[in-house]
């Protein structure tokens, strides 16, 4: 579902019951502090799933050059952009708590994002919910491209914004 106006997505309505509009969870600043506090990031970042900013906010606190863009617009983007659609990567890094909807959505983010990286020699930096990696359709996947490292955050929900 695109939204192609200024609606805020916290203004519509889900298509399903207990779920978020658009699914949209804003990241505490709790996940991408604890993120900076173990791993650094040389260059600019991306985050392409910006939302309300919450996660580029803390990037841009920690010093950081962040390019913030988001299909669905909240206010907060440098602009609208399909992250699935680009074609080049507008960052070295890319860092995001990706949309994961139905039919793989996080996986094609987690797939672009590697692609991006191959080229600018940079780092992807997903913040997934832990039973992602659980998940029997990634079996394969992570056998083949595993994760480099994985950082384990307990007591941390994210909330509806």
């Amino acid at each position: 579902m695109k939204n192609y106006n200024n609606t805020p997505s916290d203004q519509m309505t889900s298509r399903h019951e207990g779920k978020a509009s658009f699914e949209f969870y804003a990241t505490p600043p709790e996940a991408t502090r604890a993120l900076l506090s173990v791993e650094k990031f040389t260059g600019d970042i991306w985050e392409p799933a910006c939302g309300n900013g919450a996660i580029s906010k803390v990037l841009k606190a920690s010093g950081h050059i962040v390019h913030s863009t988001d299909l669905i617009l909240r206010g907060y983007e440098d602009e609208r952009l399909d992250f699935l659609k680009t074609t080049a990567p507008l960052a070295r890094n890319i860092i995001t708590n990706p949309p994961y909807g139905k039919h793989g959505l996080a996986d094609a983010f987690i797939r672009k994002a590697l692609t991006h990286t191959a080229k600018t020699g940079g780092k992807v930096a997903m913040l997934l919910n832990l039973r992602s990696l659980a998940h029997p359709n990634r079996t394969h996947k992570y056998r083949k491209n595993p994760p480099a490292k994985i950082y384990v955050l307990d007591e941390l929900t994210c909330l509806p914004n």
